[in-house]
């Protein structure tokens, strides 16, 4: 089990940075930040280690120069806030924190500057290392209902075939450390149907993911309400080990911002902008040509098979069953929200990024076709599910291969008309499939443009 553990762990890590040093020295994507979403995280740690503070403003002239705000040239964009006369990040800062260890000895003992190569390195082996410790998690989680060798073919599934690939482990932003929090929450609510004192652990990692993530709140009231009635036993200490996180986090607002209740996303931005048209957002996030779940990762065709199966068959994971409604009760909810989004398909971004912390529910609810044998009972059922799992793979190599914003540059229209998100002939994904052609059989940059059959940028 360990070997196991200790293979899934440094197979992932070795593809999430290896993938991206070929493609970065070999110059097909020179592309090392791939949102200004996750400016803070990337430099906030050096702050942490080389100041512990929390503020950025040594950056400020960086970010001015090279990430302005687009209205006044003279400051940095969104992602900074200005408290009295220091910035500080945007977002939460959960996960520049869980960075700190990763770039300590870097920090420590070698000299870079912004423009470093080493900043953005030490973000993305950052971010890696928190998607690999999911797909652990995710394996041990499969592996209280399945054999070794199913739950490891579907962990690393996970960690190559779902965003988790070319989203989470390629920059840091929320999502890698908030998949890492709910798989072990998985884990341990999971293993707590046999070792009940191990339910009050899941309290911890549902608050450190909501902390990370503010949206995760809504699994964390889910499955909150589940330990409620079928562990009331250990509630008390599950609600305690959930708070302590919350205790921290408030502190750090009350230094940061001047409140306990102040924190980096005001009202404006996470109560103001849930405009998103219904049922656009919600079906966007499964079907859209360009963010849609089962266009990125069809494998999770299987997972709304799994559900149907557990709804269907009451005994097909016996008293699993039950929390495997829920995980399904939990994908339904946050898609349905996350679609009332205004950015529901996640700006300047690969794939499905706003839905990408739900991949650890889609994978479990693989468990009952593989448990149930359906998928292997049936040859040409498992052809199918081969044919997606490569599928799926592939599609994640080509948003760490090309993805570099260049497809949102030519056709991004914003949040009020979204028709461009569901052109299957200008998706992202066909567009990047046409540009990597396009870079192996044009020979000069204008024969390049015309290949793409695009005007120049």
């Amino acid at each position: 089990m360990r070997r196991t553990v200790f293979y899934i762990f440094f197979i992932s890590l070795l593809v999430y940075i290896l993938s991206w040093v070929v493609v970065y020295f070999t110059g097909i994507n020179k592309s090392t930040i791939p949102s200004e979403d996750t400016l803070p995280a990337v430099f906030l740690p050096i702050s942490i280690i080389c100041d512990r503070d929390f503020y950025l403003d040594e950056f400020v002239p960086y970010f001015t120069k090279n990430y302005h705000d687009p209205d006044d040239f003279t400051k940095p964009s969104f992602y900074l806030k200005k408290i009295d006369s220091h910035y500080v990040s945007a977002f939460p800062v959960v996960a520049p924190v869980l960075a700190v260890p990763i770039y300590l000895i870097p920090t420590v003992f070698i000299e870079f500057s912004e423009n470093s190569l080493w900043v953005p390195f030490l973000a993305k082996l950052s971010a890696a290392t928190f998607a690999s410790l999911s797909s652990v998690f995710i394996f041990l989680s499969l592996k209280e209902v399945l054999s070794k060798y199913r739950a490891f073919f579907l962990s690393l599934i996970y960690a190559t075939g779902t965003c988790t690939y070319a989203i989470s482990s390629q920059g840091l932003w929320q999502h890698a450390p908030s998949q890492m929090f709910l798989s072990m929450a998985i884990y341990f609510i999971l293993r707590g149907l046999k070792v009940q004192r191990l339910v009050p652990y899941a309290g911890l990692m549902l608050s450190l993911a909501t902390l990370t993530r503010p949206p995760n709140f809504v699994i964390a009231f889910i499955l909150t309400i589940y330990v409620l009635f079928r562990h009331r036993k250990k509630f008390l200490s599950f609600a305690l080990l959930a708070i302590m996180p919350v205790v921290l986090w408030s502190f750090y607002n009350k230094v940061y911002f001047g409140s306990f209740f102040k924190q980096a996303y005001d009202e404006t931005s996470f109560f103001k902008l849930w405009w998103g048209r219904f049922p656009e957002g919600f079906l966007g996030l499964w079907l859209s040509p360009s963010k849609g779940l089962l266009v990125y990762s069809p494998i999770f065709i299987f997972s709304i098979l799994g559900v149907i199966t557990i709804f269907k068959n009451k005994k097909v994971l016996g008293n699993a069953n039950f929390l495997f409604r829920v995980f399904a009760l939990i994908v339904l909810v946050m898609t349905f929200i996350m679609g009332k989004w205004y950015h529901w398909y996640g700006g300047w971004s690969f794939g499905y990024r706003m839905a990408v912390d739900i991949t650890p529910f889609l994978i479990m609810l693989i468990v009952p076709l593989v448990h149930n044998g359906l998928i292997i009972k049936f040859s040409r059922l498992k052809l199918v599910f081969l044919v997606f799992c490569i599928y799926s793979v592939f599609v994640q190599l080509l948003g760490v291969i090309h993805f570099d914003g260049e497809w949102h540059a030519r056709f991004d229209d914003g949040p009020k008309d979204t028709a461009w998100l569901w052109s299957v002939r200008n998706s992202e994904i066909v567009y990047y499939i046409k540009k990597g052609y396009c870079k192996i059989s044009a020979s000069s940059d204008k024969e390049y443009i015309k290949c793409q059959g695009l005007q120049q940028l």
